[in-house]
């Protein structure tokens, strides 16, 4: 089976994904920062709670910054303070930046989770391509949630989360499917199957729209037992069950350095990085190093 670094070099070779050179990588990951001090300046002035997540909270503590192979940047915020985000943003951010967020009158959704991103530019990759979405450089905001304390009720929870999440994510990959999607798909028999799942679904799913998808997610996710003894992030890359910690992983955060810039993390480092990478101070070989595929790239901040 292949993995996905072959993957891109198999569209790269038939001219479907744009290879970033060393200036214009520097550049996305300077737009990034900035995203990043602004979005993080304007939580600290409204009193709201923000960490490094993911590969970046692994950057921070492994790297001081990025992981130097990847080119995002992840955030997240306890659910209450994701809410307050998305009320406050036109005060404070849309001048230079666009929300997209689930269950907003304000904004639209463009995937699970929000994303803040920078006006005109442009970063399409191989989920956005031809959509009718703003398709800038953006920060991934990817909230909190309390689970039951009831282990029945937490699995049953978890088990909808993940079964409206696949949906809707399929509506989304069934709606604006394209050849270089299907190819990076089918290029082994596993991935052929998963795409082909991901089609019927989606067009099962179809009589919804992929916002309103978005938002039901959104919605069922929430929990506000305010007496709740964990957390988890159900857009995370081991979705519901998987990153599922004690409330004290995450709160009250921890501060580190990123870049030179001073950022915020989960209050146990430790234990969060562990359950997503095991030995996370190691440093993977270069085949399994995560990346990003594009398409196109443009920055026309100062034009």
């Amino acid at each position: 089976m292949k993995d996905t670094k072959d993957i891109g070099t198999d569209l790269k070779d038939l001219g479907m994904l744009y290879e970033l050179s060393n200036e214009e990588r520097t550049k996305l990951k300077n737009i990034l920062l900035q995203t990043f001090k602004d979005f993080s300046e304007f939580c600290d002035k409204n009193g709201l709670i923000y960490m490094l997540g993911g590969g970046s909270a692994l950057g921070s503590i492994r790297h001081q910054g990025f992981i130097p192979w990847d080119d995002d940047l992840d955030l997240m915020m306890p659910r209450d303070d994701y809410e307050k985000m998305k009320v406050l943003f036109n005060e404070g951010m849309s001048n230079d930046y666009c929300l997209q967020i689930p269950n907003s009158k304000n904004h639209k959704a463009s995937n699970l989770f929000a994303k803040v991103i920078r006006k005109n530019t442009q970063l399409i990759d191989l989920y956005n391509f031809k959509t009718d979405f703003e398709q800038g450089i953006a920060i991934d905001v990817f909230p909190i949630d309390r689970v039951p304390n009831n282990k029945f009720l937490r699995k049953i929870k978890g088990f909808f989360s993940n079964a409206i999440a696949y949906t809707a994510v399929s509506r989304y990959i069934y709606k604006y499917k394209h050849q270089a999607l299907k190819d990076f798909f089918c290029s082994n028999k596993e991935g052929t199957k998963n795409y082909r799942r991901r089609i019927i679904l989606g067009f099962l799913a179809s009589g919804i729209s992929c916002s309103s998808w978005y938002n039901l997610f959104d919605k069922f996710v929430q929990n506000h037992n305010m007496n709740a003894k964990s957390f988890t992030i159900g857009t995370g890359r081991k979705h519901y069950m998987g990153e599922m910690l004690p409330k004290e992983v995450f709160v009250p955060v921890i501060e580190n350095s990123f870049e030179g810039l001073k950022a915020k993390l989960p209050h146990d480092t430790d234990n969060y990085l562990k359950n997503l990478y095991k030995d996370y101070m190691q440093i993977p070989p270069e085949n399994k190093r995560e990346r990003h595929y594009f398409l196109s790239f443009k920055d026309n901040i100062n034009e």
